[in-house]
């Protein structure tokens, strides 16, 4: 940036004729010196280049960084899900079903919600996680092991983990809908089974986990599989 005004400044002069000869090129060289120091040092931010480009560049990242969080959470939700599955429906998968034991497949997604009591049901934070496990059939609590309530669920095959803050934590889901069914179904029992009425909010996505194992012990695949796994 230095390099490009002191250019300018060279043309500016050339064109409008200023230099005089080699006796005024010292004089004028200070003068663009002490100019270029004023551009690069002043106080006030709007007429600074340097605070100038540092703003610059701090709002395209601030837009960037927005831009990957929405997109983050668009491609999680119901609508993105189903406009997606509408491309694959008509899709014949039967000559490719020897084949897709090779294709890592999600196995595990894990996902976490807040619960918050709804007003004027009488519920409050914290949990007694000793209540609501006496209360459901399909809990599971060790307090001196884990310190929240696990819930087990057929289908969607899955655990669901209660904390007494209000937290409520999904795992074993094989896709997002599944762990959406998961807590939708937490939610419903507690109202049931324990008469706890709560609303789920911020729910995200937190990790996948995927597993491919080919069947095969010698060949072209398994040697790759091996290079894949060192």
């Amino acid at each position: 940036m230095t390099r490009d005004i002191h250019a300018a400044v060279q043309i500016e002069t050339a064109i409008t004729g200023r230099s005089k000869g080699k006796q005024d090129s010292c004089k004028l060289r200070r003068r663009r010196q002490s100019k270029l120091k004023q551009l690069s040092t002043d106080v006030h931010p709007e007429y600074c280049v340097l605070s100038s480009l540092k703003r610059t560049l701090d709002a395209c990242v601030a837009s960037r960084r927005d831009a990957a969080e929405d997109v983050r959470a668009d491609a999680v939700s119901d609508a993105a899900v189903c406009n997606a599955a509408r491309f694959t429906d008509q899709f014949a998968l039967k000559m490719y079903e020897p084949y897709l034991q090779y294709v890592p497949r999600i196995v595990n997604v894990v996902t976490l919600a807040e619960a918050v009591p709804v007003p004027g049901s009488q519920t409050q934070l914290p949990f007694d996680l000793h209540y609501i496990a006496t209360r459901c059939h399909n809990a599971y609590y060790a307090p001196n092991k884990f310190s929240a309530v696990q819930l087990a669920y057929a289908e969607p095959r899955c655990r669901v983990l209660i904390f007494h803050t209000g937290r409520v934590v999904g795992t074993g889901c094989k896709g997002h809908m599944a762990a959406r069914l998961a807590l939708m179904r937490t939610q419903q029992q507690l109202f049931d089974d324990v008469g706890i009425c709560v609303h789920l909010r911020d729910f995200a996505v937190k990790c996948h986990c995927s597993s491919a194992l080919p069947s095969a012990r010698n060949g072209p695949t398994c040697c790759l599989w091996r290079r894949l796994c060192r």
